[in-house]
């Protein structure tokens, strides 16, 4: 189920099963067990309602255990409220059979219940605020004087009866509650979908089933069979959350057993042994590894305090001895080194831990510690020194930043990474505070952490600005860990990485996948538009044709047509952003294309604004569509023209090469595809408004603009435009300097995969042919003007909606159809799938693929000679014509 609180509901398959079939499952069971008992046997529902008020009471209490341990979202202490409540009403519930009060008490903790399941849609914080026992333990009492109130006093209560059915306040009652689980089920099912919980489904499945209880009860006569079915449903229900809270149990000492078997072995493999003692009958029991650190066998020794002072080194006897005797006095703990001589006559140090406890009567009653080899540990010791030096090294060598603070905000020490980064000195740096570098939002959230990992011992990685001595704020992420002295910690140790290169690739990354994905939906929308306007255009060409010679009703087909004409450029522009733009491939310097357009865009800029040129004469040639590149460099100086606002200024168009390192390319607008390597560049610059930090990063998003409306695709075309040429963009503007557009391109050589394609308008046919097409296309209007098309081109057609239409037709008339032509992107089954599976039925057949797509991007899907030709829409009567001479006559 995907529910947003503004958004619509959708409700999936894995919702139905937690809150839907397990209880209609039930239900149905229950029936074929016994279709016709009658809910009159009053022990038995007194039973039933006992114990299902007993369950539900341990439940919520459950529950509240389990949300204060974290082992439940917050929302979950609403449901123990509302449980909580249910069972107490159903326990005085419990004690009627029939009556005012029986309907009464059944109707109120429906009501309850349903009310506290439907406020889990509330905020986390309003749970948060429930989670006291004072709160529950107030509930509960609470209930229990509604409870008393309602038993001593029933002629208080509504009217719950008349005659043998439910009043308006009792039906009410019960379907506001049950339409409360309702809402309870939906919030529950959703978080089912979000944490793949097995308690949102059990839960979901409680309430599902408490609604429809609900509903069926507001519904029914007094003695109505269905009581029983859902009175056994509801304890059902209560069974199996009984029975989840069980397994629970049975997980987690599951997992408290492995962890001591694991922390067993973690103390054997740092040589430290665990022991507890009796002061009182002097009973010792020491763990393996003490025996062990001694040299002595389980079986061979009986463990004392005396045999354990008699192992200990002589000269170190009396220190124990008194540390022992204070610690039993003064209930100190003691925390000490001492040697001790094993069984083999073998000396080692050890570090021994001691802590006592004591009963009412500060008496005390046991004495238990750890005793440790730390031999290894001492010879370690002996080269501090030179680890010491090779520490410093390390640290000042380190490419982050490693500093210490004390608990007051004093650092205390820091390498000289912290120089670099900050600009600071190390002597302007050691013995400040740390909130001399942090902002107040960042002080706070170092604080927050810094708590977090003293009290919780979490695991504190996070991210702030550090404040440079320039006043540039520095993106890091810090890491952490608490610095102890004799076990209490005095300090903080922050490992400081320098994420602004991170931040800048995760940010270019975001936009990228932002375009990325408004590139597909613009060539989905293309795809769309072209179907469209090839039933316009060709339905347009057909009445032309149908018209008498110079019929006064062919100038409106001209407009049609040239309006259609219009939306396929606006088609372009679409596919263009998609990157899968490019239609006539041309040869050509970039100087020529800006000359030819000169006089073209004085004309389009303010009388007062002046446009200057500045070209590098002998540049390679480009390969590109001059088409999209004039759309470029118009877009780019209809900008500029609006930048002066007032209309004066200049306008400088550069053009160049340059070679374009790392450097280079990580500078372009999300082109990390960019390869290294020469580059012609036409840069646009003018001296007007400029524009800010927040305004470049939205200048390629569709429909942006700072004008009072949209413009349309704009500099999202230019983008995509560029982009699919293999080049890139780079922006620099500054408000009140001015802004300067840099172009990238890639020279001619460099582009090897694009063919080059002849700029020559197609000829009128006057093709006539003969046979039988197979004409398969998704939209119905495309599909039926294209029909109309080829038999006036004088072919008998068949049609087919998909792939798998296609296919069904082929394999029928095989021996009838003598040509296909086939749209590339369909449901069902598309155009390179077809195609494979017509040349499988017939390796020979003709087929013809007709696509929005320019017949590059339609080749590199049908490598070699897969196509007998290339349709691009939308298309006339004539380029219909023209494709089919092509194709089927090799005209």
């Amino acid at each position: 189920m995907n529910l947003e609180r503004n958004g619509a509901i959708s409700i999936s398959p894995q919702t139905y099963i937690s809150g839907g079939i397990i209880p209609l499952a039930g239900l149905l069971l229950l029936y074929l067990i016994s279709p016709d008992i009658i809910f009159v046997s009053y022990p038995v529902h007194s039973f039933m309602e006992g114990a299902g008020s007993l369950m539900a009471i341990a439940i919520s209490f459950l529950i509240y255990l389990q949300v204060k341990n974290g082992r439940l979202p917050p929302q979950y202490i609403l449901i123990s409220h509302a449980i909580l409540i249910m069972g107490t009403l159903d326990g005085f519930h419990a004690l009627f059979h029939a009556g005012e009060r029986f309907v009464w008490f059944h109707s109120l903790a429906t009501f309850a219940g349903g009310l506290g399941f439907s406020l889990l849609w509330l905020p986390d914080r309003f749970a948060e605020s429930l989670r006291s026992r004072k709160f529950l333990t107030a509930i509960g009492v609470s209930t229990v004087i509604v409870g008393l109130f309602s038993t001593l006093a029933p002629s208080f209560l509504p009217l719950m009866l008349v005659g043998e059915d439910f009043s308006i306040v009792a039906a009410t009652l019960n379907i506001a509650g049950g339409s409360g689980f309702f809402v309870g089920w939906l919030y529950l099912a959703r978080q089912r979908n979000h944490d793949k919980g097995w308690s949102n489904v059990i839960f979901a499945n409680h309430s599902f089933l408490f609604g429809i209880a609900g509903l069926i009860f507001a519904g029914s006569a007094l003695w109505d069979t269905t009581w029983w079915y859902w009175h056994a449903l509801r304890l059902l229900a209560y069974l199996v959350v009984v029975a989840f809270f069980a397994d629970m149990y049975r997980r987690d000492m599951g997992a408290i057993l492995r962890l001591n078997e694991s922390y067993s072995d973690t103390l054997g493999a740092a040589k430290v042994g665990t022991w507890d003692w009796n002061p009182d009958n002097n009973q010792l029991v020491w763990s393996d590894e003490i025996y062990n650190i001694f040299g002595l066998h389980r079986k061979d020794v009986t463990p004392s305090f005396e045999l354990f002072i008699s192992l200990v080194h002589p000269d170190d006897r009396t220190m124990l001895e008194k540390v022992v005797k204070d610690s039993l006095s003064s209930e100190k703990p003691y925390d000490i080194e001492c040697r001790i001589i094993t069984g083999d006559g073998t000396e080692k140090n050890c570090h021994a831990i001691g802590k006592v406890e004591f009963d009412e009567e500060k008496k005390p009653v046991r004495m238990l510690g750890s005793f440790a080899d730390i031999t290894e540990c001492k010879k370690a010791m002996t080269g501090q020194q030179q680890s010491e030096r090779k520490y410093r090294e390390l640290f000042e060598s380190a490419t982050e930043i490693i500093l210490t603070i004390d608990f007051g905000g004093t650092i205390t020490s820091v390498n000289r990474m912290m120089e670099d980064i900050s600009g600071y000195s190390i002597d302007e740096i050691v013995g400040s505070n740390i909130s001399k570098f942090l902002s107040e939002a960042g002080l706070r959230k170092a604080r927050e952490m810094i708590k977090r990992k003293l009290d919780e011992n979490q695991t504190t990685v996070y991210e702030l600005d550090i404040i440079a001595k320039s006043d540039e704020a520095i993106p890091v992420e810090i890491s952490s860990s608490v610095i102890s002295e004799n076990g209490s910690p005095v300090g903080i140790q922050a490992f400081i990485r320098d994420i602004r290169e991170r931040k800048n690739l995760e940010e270019r990354m975001f936009q990228a996948q932002k375009l990325e994905s408004l590139g597909v939906l613009a060539g989905g929308i293309a795809h769309d538009f072209n179907n469209l306007l090839t039933a316009i255009i060709g339905n347009a060409d057909l009445i032309y044709d149908d018209l008498p010679p110079g019929s006064t009703a062919q100038q409106g087909i001209d407009e049609i047509k040239l309006a259609s004409q219009r939306a396929a450029d606006l088609s372009r522009q679409m596919l263009a952003y998609s990157g899968k733009g490019k239609f006539i491939i041309e040869h050509i310097e970039i100087n020529k294309i800006v000359r030819e357009m000169a006089h073209l865009l004085e004309s389009s800029v303010s009388r007062k604004a002046v446009i200057e040129y500045d070209f590098m004469s002998d540049l390679p040639l480009l390969e590109v569509d001059v088409t999209q590149i004039r759309q470029v460099i118009m877009n780019l100086i209809t900008n500029a023209s609006e930048a002066l606002e007032e209309g004066s200024g200049f306008i400088k168009i550069s053009t160049g090469a340059t070679e374009c390192n790392s450097e280079c390319v990580i500078s372009t607008y999300l082109n990390e595809k960019l390869d290294e390597g020469l580059y012609i560049f036409m840069e646009v610059e003018d001296n007007g408004v400029g524009m800010t930090t927040e305004t470049i990063e939205k200048l390629f998003d569709p429909f942006f603009t700072t004008k009072f409306t949209g413009r349309g695709l704009g500099m999202s075309a230019v983008l995509g435009i560029v982009r699919g040429h293999g080049g890139g963009i780079r922006v620099d503007s500054e408000p009140g300097r001015g802004t300067k557009f840099t172009v990238l391109l890639p020279p001619a050589s460099m582009k090897n995969d694009i063919r080059e394609k002849s700029v020559v308008k197609a000829p009128t046919s006057s093709y006539e042919g003969t046979g039988t097409v197979l004409l398969v296309d998704d939209e119905d209007g495309a599909r039926l003007v294209g029909k109309k098309m080829l038999e006036r081109c004088g072919f008998k057609v068949f049609l087919a909606g998909d792939g798998k239409e296609a296919l069904e037709v082929y394999q029928e008339r095989i021996g009838e159809i003598d040509y296909v032509i086939l749209d590339l992107t369909m449901p069902r089954m598309d155009g390179v799938e077809c195609l494979t599976r017509l040349r499988e039925i017939r390796s020979d057949a003709q087929v013809i693929i007709s696509s929005g797509y320019d017949e590059d991007e339609v080749s590199k899907r049908f490598p070699g000679n897969a196509v007998t030709g290339y349709l691009q829409k939308p298309f006339d009567l004539n380029a219909l014509k023209n494709t089919l001479s092509r194709s089927f006559t090799g005209g």
